[in-house]
């Protein structure tokens, strides 16, 4: 990380120097708007670009990208204009994206030191889901089988389990919390009881 900190440091420098010298021994010419903009934005994205190089570096280090990190970002206005079939359609490439047991077993033993990032990209989509449910309240019906769905899945993660049911129970208290494995329940009590 402090790699990273430093060379986007030094070429920022670099560039902000290039940019002063080019000035100075210009002083007569004085930039347009326009120049100026182009010269932020060139800087910009090599900024952004090196950073995406730096993320790729380190991401080879736990080995490769998983499908599930390429996330589909929604806007407010889209998730407030979203409509039930749209809904349908983000809880189907949630369910498709959500870490299986044997792709925790892929991860390098020093990478497990920290929560792995397929178990965070997928409590950012059940976030996802639970965010578009608060908005149209409507929804949950359409959501309550998704989630009793992902709670039962013996091939998920614990952790992602329990999430589930967490969020199951908080959109029907009708839940019989004897359908799951006493472990899940454990963990989904821990939030919903408080």
């Amino acid at each position: 990380m402090n790699k990273k900190k430093l060379v986007i440091f030094l070429l920022f420098f670099i560039t902000l120097a290039s940019v002063l010298t080019y000035k100075l021994s210009n002083k007569e010419h004085v930039f347009s708007e326009k120049t100026e903009t182009k010269i932020r934005l060139k800087t910009l994205n090599f900024k952004q670009a090196l950073e995406r190089n730096l993320k790729s570096q380190e991401a080879s280090l736990i080995g490769p990208t998983p499908l599930i990190t390429m996330e589909r970002q929604y806007t407010e206005k889209e998730i407030e204009n979203m409509n039930e079939l749209q809904f349908s359609t983000l809880l189907s490439d949630v369910k498709r994206k959500l870490p299986k047991k044997s792709e925790l077993k892929n991860i390098p033993a020093h990478a497990l030191h920290t929560t792995p990032p397929i178990i965070i990209e997928a409590g950012k989509n059940l976030g996802l889901i639970k965010e578009v449910i608060l908005i149209h309240p409507e929804f949950q019906k359409t959501a309550i089988p998704f989630y009793e769905e992902c709670a039962k899945d013996n091939e998920s993660p614990t952790t992602i389990r329990a999430l589930c049911l967490t969020n199951l129970i908080i959109i029907n208290k009708k839940t019989k919390l004897q359908n799951y494995p006493k472990e899940i329940v454990d963990l989904a009590k821990i939030v919903t009881e408080n």
